[in-house]
């Protein structure tokens, strides 16, 4: 939804709703004792207890019971909820004609659209109804930082990073680190092509339940900071994070090494650019994508027989306005008995992701006029995927993944051979060496705030620089 603000111009603000869970009506009958100091006696001397009307903090029912009445109230003043994602809701403005988005997070409001007239105007409707922060235009949106330039935007988590790293002893001095120095790459490459990239060790000794526990908190933050912003981290944080239940003396290692990595690339985040000229959002008439430079493409991986079990990894990701906006990395839920057949099960997740894109755009007036594009670097996938003579070696597979056979005969997606080198999801199902590392970060979209700002705080190589000073809004 960033992406899609900066195409079409749109303003970015917050808001924040006060004591939220208090505003919604519970269905099911509830109750409650009084608190110490209020008890209530009824005739007969029994204690009386509450019968719950609004929901409260606390219940499980507070967080749909608030989604409903702010949703009800919404849909009243004329927005229409997206089949897509229930918490975006859209509303056209009936004299302009322009649009007016409204993206949920529990009581963290986004509000979008085209201008500062149409935003008060927004900001007075929730009003009437809730009491609200108006926190003006985005900066932080849970956590993560949003910098706006003339033609950008940037959205990362340096501050959040630099905690973790501050609770490891491991942010004021660079010296502190294992080895006096950070890291180019969050973990070891694989020393054979045919072997994985770091081997947990069974014969290592266990931490004890101390050292357990800051493990466990330390990997769980930092796969908050791997889905929100840092792909580059995904695929190391993901196999750390399967030696949760007893992490050892070789799994403690792997996380510094990760740990490392975070303290040279902290400022890391995604950039999405448009050219000079966006486009206009209006309903008049539908909204079209067919600009490549604005056009949503796929890019799909996979690993082969790398993980435990001789499992392989899928991996894929999306990309706009030259920015990753969503990515996944997870090992497949069945053997795969080739490479081939590997990267086709990838293939088949990154197409259901582009699917719901193209139905998401389309909720929101905009109409993808060309197949959405998604690369490949497996010639034998691709073959088996636009020709269906290859049944013998094919057959053995589930039904569910040929179906993106139907859509790519009915032109929504179109597969493109991509070289390997510049295969991006690739850095989602493995190791990579520094240089390619560095290589698909930049393809990713990934860059250094400070560098971006013209103050280098990382003396990263030419893959993780813009190649231009961006101005602040």
């Amino acid at each position: 939804m960033i992406a899609i603000a900066l195409i079409f111009g749109l303003k970015i603000e917050q808001a924040d709703v006060s004591t939220a869970f208090l505003y919604g009506k519970l269905l099911e009958a509830n109750f409650m004792r009084f608190p110490p100091g209020f008890v209530e006696r009824g005739p007969n001397g029994e204690e009386l207890v509450c019968r719950l009307i609004h929901s409260i903090y606390g219940l499980h029912q507070s967080a749909r019971a608030w989604y409903k009445c702010l949703k009800d109230y919404l849909v009243e003043n004329g927005f229409k909820v997206c089949l897509s994602d229930p918490c975006v809701l859209v509303k056209v403005d009936p004299e302009t004609k322009e649009v007016i988005i409204v993206l949920i997070y529990v009581n963290d409001l986004l509000l979008m659209c085209n201008s500062s007239k149409m935003m008060a105007e927004l900001k007075e409707v929730f009003k009437k109804r809730f009491e609200i922060k108006d926190l003006g235009p985005a900066q932080f949106i849970l956590g993560i930082q949003l910098e706006r330039f003339e033609e950008a935007i940037w959205l990362g988590q340096p501050l959040y990073a630099r905690e973790i790293l501050e609770e490891m002893d491991m942010w004021n001095k660079v010296e502190s680190l294992p080895n006096g120095k950070e890291s180019e790459i969050p973990m070891e490459t694989r020393p054979t092509p045919m072997s994985v990239s770091w081997i947990h060790d069974d014969s290592s000794p266990l931490l004890d339940l101390n050292e357990k526990k800051r493990y466990t908190s330390v990997v769980m933050k930092l796969s908050y900071l791997a889905t929100q912003s840092r792909p580059d981290i995904s695929f190391s944080v993901n196999i750390l994070a399967t030696h949760l239940q007893s992490p050892n003396k070789s799994d403690w290692n792997a996380l510094i090494r990760v740990l490392r990595y975070v303290r040279g690339t902290y400022d890391l985040g995604i950039l999405f650019q448009r050219s000079s000229s966006g486009l206009i959002m209006v309903t008049n008439e539908a909204n079209s994508l067919s600009d490549p430079e604005y056009m949503p493409q796929a890019f799909a991986d996979a690993s082969y027989a790398e993980e435990v079990g001789r499992k392989s990894r899928s991996g894929y990701l999306m990309m706009m306005c030259g920015g990753i906006v969503t990515w996944y990395s997870k090992k497949q839920s069945t053997v795969a008995q080739s490479s081939t057949e590997a990267e086709y099960y990838s293939l088949s997740e990154v197409v259901k992701e582009a699917l719901w894109m193209r139905s998401l755009l389309a909720e929101l007036n905009i109409l993808i006029s060309k197949p959405i594009t998604v690369h490949q670097d497996n010639q034998s996938t691709m073959a088996i995927a636009m020709n269906p003579i290859n049944h013998q070696r094919v057959k053995h597979m589930d039904v569910r993944v040929h179906f993106l056979r139907h859509h790519l005969e009915h032109k929504h997606i179109e597969l493109v051979y991509c070289p390997t080198e510049n295969m991006i999801a690739d850095i989602l199902t493995k190791a990579l060496p520094p240089q390619s590392h560095r290589h698909l970060c930049g393809l990713m979209g990934l860059r250094s705030l400070a560098d971006l700002q013209n103050e280098s705080a990382w003396n990263a190589t030419d893959g993780y620089h813009i190649g231009k000073q961006l101005s602040n809004k």
